[in-house]
């Protein structure tokens, strides 16, 4: 019997080796196609989480763009209709902090792994949040026109594409698109720039010698009416009329004092306030390099009349003002709180929203009937080292039925001369509050969110 199995050739074992194999080897090609496929799933799952990363960093890359140059309408050029990488534009994000694959210096990328080493790419849309785009960005109506009346009481027009802050609320949406090794993702969000407020001291008035070039009493309504606050310069009211010369003593309530510090008094705002309130006023389009000029900065407003309403209005450099007369784009005063008696009832801003107008170099002339509600400053070069040109003379002078309802200063040895029957300065101390710069360009807190897929 065993001499019998021996010599049985029928091959049993072998079979069954063979199909054992053969089941072992398909188990094997089905656990590595699983695994294959799960590797390919993260991999697809990593590449899209690295262009959704990419998407926030562009948006984040943009908003710098917007924090060093806010693009409102005053300017002569603005953001292009897309920002790609191959933009060369300086509202444009920095390419070469972006996907190594796109940088000219991929050295410097923050994004330089695997997936942003080829085949990683990314675009950018700036667009104003007016028109249908007010409360909600909508894709499809991003590249509308857009009109309606800006933060300034103005009307405005904004052609397709809308890519700066027509309306000019320092509000923008941000669209960014990314697409690495395949695949896209696309999210947007709105921007603003953030305030900051301003420690300015207050007073009805600081000056280095005042002047009252009208020497009737007027029934006993004073020239300058600081009640609440001092009247202050810097030069000893002691030492006459080279100092303070006011024909009648009732035309300046309180009595003007010497400063503390006297001709050495510091000026009213630092050089640090100064930068960041001139960046303020180039941001809202209310920055003259010169003296002003009609129709408003870069002509933005089409008229023929001078603009200086705004938050902050930023005269740079003026010796020789124009005479802006009643050519001065006024609206009607409020009716409450009311005008001061012998102040004009068109205004240049307003009591509950005062502005703040700059004169950094040279002298102002306020002529005309109308009364700018805020504070008006004459910085007098102040904030210049080196040889700086400050005036001993007329600084700020007004005539007619111009006023200031609000404050104004004058730093260094400059003069303010008032020469017109009635109120010339009625302290108001909504003048400084508050006075606000621009810090960042911010997230706006629920307008994050990625778009659908598909988006461009």
């Amino acid at each position: 019997m065993i001499k019998k199995l021996a010599r049985n050739e029928s091959g049993w074992a072998v079979a069954t080796a063979i199909i054992l194999t053969a089941v072992m080897l398909g188990v094997g090609l089905a656990a590595m196609a699983v695994v294959d496929n799960q590797q390919r799933q993260s991999g697809n799952e990593r590449q899209r989480e690295s262009s959704f990363n990419l998407d926030e960093a562009a948006v984040y890359g943009q908003g710098l763009m917007l924090t060093q140059t806010w693009p409102n309408a005053s300017l002569s050029s603005h953001p292009p209709a897309v920002c790609t990488p191959t933009t060369v534009n300086s509202w444009c994000p920095d390419r070469n902090t972006l996907a190594s694959a796109t940088a000219l210096t991929p050295s410097t990328a923050n994004f330089t792994s695997v997936d942003f080493s080829a085949n990683a790419t990314w675009t950018t849309k700036i667009r104003d949040d007016g028109g249908s785009l007010t409360t909600f960005y909508d894709p499809a109506s991003a590249d509308s026109a857009q009109s309606g009346t800006d933060a300034s009481g103005h009307s405005y027009t904004c052609a397709s594409p809308c890519t700066y802050d027509a309306n000019g609320n320092h509000r923008v949406w941000v669209q960014a698109t990314a697409i690495v090794r395949g695949h896209p993702r696309a999210v947007v969000a709105q921007l603003q720039l953030e305030q900051l407020t301003e420690d300015v001291p207050q007073m009805a008035m600081q000056a280095g010698k005042l002047t009252i070039s009208n020497s009737g009493g007027h029934g006993g309504t004073p020239i300058i009416d600081g009640s609440g606050s001092p009247v202050l310069v810097r030069c000893d009211p002691t030492t006459g009329t080279s100092c303070v010369d006011i024909p009648n003593p009732i035309q300046v309530n309180p009595p003007p004092a010497q400063m503390p510090g006297g001709v050495s008094a510091p000026p009213l705002m630092t050089a640090s306030e100064l930068t960041r309130l001139k960046q303020r006023a180039i941001a809202d389009g209310n920055y003259y390099p010169g003296c002003p000029t009609k129709g408003g900065p870069n002509n933005k407003y089409g008229d023929n009349q001078y603009h200086l309403e705004g938050p902050v209005v930023w005269v740079d450099n003026c010796t020789s003002p124009p005479q802006l007369g009643n050519d001065v784009y006024t609206k009607a005063c409020p009716a409450a709180p009311p005008v001061p008696a012998g102040m004009s009832s068109n205004c240049i801003n307003s009591p509950l929203a005062p502005g703040v107008l700059i004169w950094h170099v040279g002298s102002i002339q306020l002529s005309g009937n109308y009364t700018f509600c805020g504070l008006v400053y004459a910085v007098n070069d102040s904030d210049e080292s080196g040889t700086p040109s400050a005036s001993s003379g007329d600084v700020i002078t007004t005539t007619g039925g111009a006023g200031v309802w609000g404050a104004i200063a004058i730093d260094g040895p400059g003069r303010l001369n008032l020469g017109s029957n009635g109120v010339q300065l009625k302290y108001n101390p909504n003048a400084f509050s508050p006075i606000q710069s621009y810090g960042t360009a911010g997230l706006v807190q629920n307008t994050w969110r990625e778009l659908p897929a598909g988006t461009q």
